[in-house]
């Protein structure tokens, strides 16, 4: 006889991952027999599952017998996790409220002292809440705005000449995952990490008159937001900086605490420039050996053996 149902906190965990857990768990006989063994499972409860033909219905039936199946089920079904390879669907499971309590609680950074540029957006909307008691989840979904007419400028300059990103970022194969992730970084915090974004589009006209505005600069940003942010990225954009400016946001980025409690970063830099360097609204170059430095050990030591990746799109003219 099982006791009572599974422990609120853990059923709790269950429900705030219910949409990765569908989408990524591999539910096999290796992992069922694993719960067979611990009793958690009944035989008949196991031919159910295994009877499915997807993945995913098999997860989907497995959740909700999971929070019913006693005090002892969620351990068990950790242990079933780390015995079929999916250590890291067991790692978010059982990450501590309180630092998802730190990421949600996040303050704005601190716009940089002397900078010319405007700050556009610094995260995203809140996150809608999904959880087993609802029907299948679904990919999330923006809302399509109309198309704005195709022209010249828009299809040379912009990363989307049509319309914004509506194509949600789905997670990748289980198998895919399983074949690579002993050689992957760690990526399981949520957020996945903080995204900087600086977008010059529109340069001084008198300090720099040879750097003509970036058609469709505007456009691109947004893209890239919408991007890292489908990809669970924190993202802030910043348009318009003198080289200073975007050394002194850049510097205050790589300071952020926050930096400690998750697994990576973005760096996107678009602007004119030439090789090596980016050009500042002021006409100066910030050289980007400069940038990665910032970013190193000695310097940021809170993305120590993180992930940080940088995307630099420079125009020449």
């Amino acid at each position: 006889m099982l006791e009572c149902g599974m422990l609120d906190r853990d059923r709790q965990a269950l429900r705030r991952r219910s949409a990765v857990l569908c989408k990524q768990l591999v539910v096999d006989e290796l992992l069922i027999q694993s719960l067979l063994a611990d009793d958690i499972l009944t035989e008949s409860m196991a031919e159910e599952i295994l009877a499915d033909q997807t993945s995913q219905k098999r997860s989907w039936r497995l959740l909700l017998l999971l929070p019913k199946r006693g005090p002892r089920a969620f351990s068990s079904f950790c242990s079933a996790l780390r015995e079929t390879q999916q250590q890291h669907l067991c790692d978010l499971l059982t990450q501590s409220p309180e630092r998802e309590t730190q990421v949600d609680n996040i303050e704005p950074e601190e716009e940089p002292e002397g900078k010319s540029g405007r700050l556009v957006m610094e995260r995203p909307e809140k996150k809608r809440e999904r959880s087993v008691d609802s029907s299948l989840p679904l990919p999330t979904q923006e809302e399509v705005s109309p198309k704005r007419l195709r022209t010249q400028d828009s299809m040379e300059f912009s990363l989307d000449a049509d319309s914004p990103i509506t194509t949600p970022v789905l997670p990748c194969a289980p198998d895919f995952y399983l074949s690579h992730c002993q050689q992957s970084y760690r990526m399981t915090s949520s957020p996945r990490g903080f995204a900087l974004v600086i977008s010059n589009v529109t340069f001084d006209s008198h300090a720099a008159p040879e750097l003509d505005p970036r058609k469709g600069g505007e456009v691109d940003d947004e893209v890239l937001r919408k991007v890292f942010t489908e990809l669970d990225y924190l993202v802030a954009v910043h348009r318009d900086l003198t080289a200073q400016g975007m050394r002194t946001c850049i510097e205050s980025f790589c300071r952020r605490p926050e930096h400690r409690t998750v697994d990576s970063c973005v760096v996107c830099l678009l602007s004119h420039g030439v090789d090596g360097a980016v050009y500042g609204t002021d006409g100066q170059l910030l050289q980007l050996d400069w940038v990665f430095e910032a970013f190193d050990n000695a310097h940021c030591p809170l993305l120590q053996n993180k992930p940080k990746m940088f995307f630099i799109q420079a125009c020449r003219g």
